[in-house]
């Protein structure tokens, strides 16, 4: 039997979701080659950097999506208008992002700047509403399709993902609650809204692997279940340390926990990795012996005919 995997596709119909996504990532190494001509603060409240990891996490984000939104099973109508509302929403924000910092202002938290950059504030948490309504949207569709769908695997592991960046954009709700990335003395609610939303992509890129390698199908849905709800169950304690106002590297429960249970995550996803890497390894290497078997019959062939 063949592998599902390879006859995925993946991106399909999405040129310009993709292309959005790509845009993230050019702004923000445009951002970084600014940097490195004069810095990356800009007085009085400009970051560079905050440019740089914003556009290239964003950009990194929408090229996951446009990966996966093929396997949603939308209407053509359905795509057309969940495609362009992200589309424009992800413009505005790198826009706003990038000339914000440039100028000095925070884009989302403006302590300074007029009327305007508070009214282009308030835009950005708009469009991130209408994104996080996009993307429960998304979240729906897959979870119906979970079961029944030819790569029901893959589609378990976008669950996961898509529980994954709910965590997320919720993180983002309490930043803008807080005004700032900042919960209590030294909680860094921006650890949690990273990681959340890097679950879409680390996620799924598990149960690609879990669905490549030729462990029985019964342990492939148990590895997916362990992965996901792992990685999920280390958010959830990440997002209790950081409301209790501590560091993730200030030593806690919390943080032994959380250390465990990412070894947990990262050790299954290395081992599933090295399996898949060996099996195509011995395959490759098969094929290449079996070649090589056929070429030497033809030659001896050919050397027999000459006699």
């Amino acid at each position: 039997m063949k592998n599902p995997v390879k006859k995925m596709i993946l991106f399909k119909g999405e040129k310009y979701l993709v292309c959005t996504g790509l845009l993230g990532v050019l702004m923000g190494i445009l951002c970084l080659a600014l940097i490195m001509f004069q810095g990356s603060i800009v007085r009085p409240q400009g970051d560079l950097f905050n440019a740089v990891s914003f556009n290239i996490a964003l950009g990194l984000f929408i090229l996951t999506t446009a990966a996966f939104i093929p396997l949603a099973n939308f209407g053509v109508r359905s795509a057309s208008w969940f495609r362009w509302i992200l589309i424009i929403a992800t413009i505005y924000c790198y826009g706003l992002e990038t000339v914000q910092n440039i100028r000095g202002i925070n884009p989302r938290f403006a302590q300074e700047g007029n009327a305007h950059d508070h009214i282009f504030g308030a835009i950005f948490g708009l469009f991130s509403i209408l994104i996080i309504v996009c993307y429960i949207i998304l979240a729906i569709k897959f979870y119906l399709n979970r079961n029944v769908h030819k790569y029901n695997l893959l589609m378990k592991g976008i669950c996961y993902g898509m529980v994954s960046i709910m965590i997320g954009f919720a993180s983002g709700i309490w930043m803008i609650m807080e005004q700032g990335r900042y919960s209590g003395a030294t909680g860094d609610i921006l650890w949690l809204h990273g990681l959340s939303f890097h679950g879409l992509q680390a996620i799924p890129l598990l149960a690609l692997f879990i669905m490549k390698s030729k462990i029985i199908v019964k342990n492939k849905i148990r590895l997916i279940h362990i992965g996901g709800i792992s990685w999920c169950l280390a958010l959830v304690i990440l997002g209790n340390q950081t409301f209790l106002g501590k560091s993730i590297f200030e030593p806690s429960v919390h943080s032994v926990a959380l250390t465990f249970i990412l070894f947990l995550w990262v050790t299954i996803f290395l081992g599933i990795m090295s399996n898949v890497i060996n099996q195509e390894y011995r395959k490759i290497n098969s094929e290449i012996q079996e070649y090589k078997k056929e070429g030497s019959i033809i030659f001896l062939n050919n050397y027999k005919n000459k006699d």
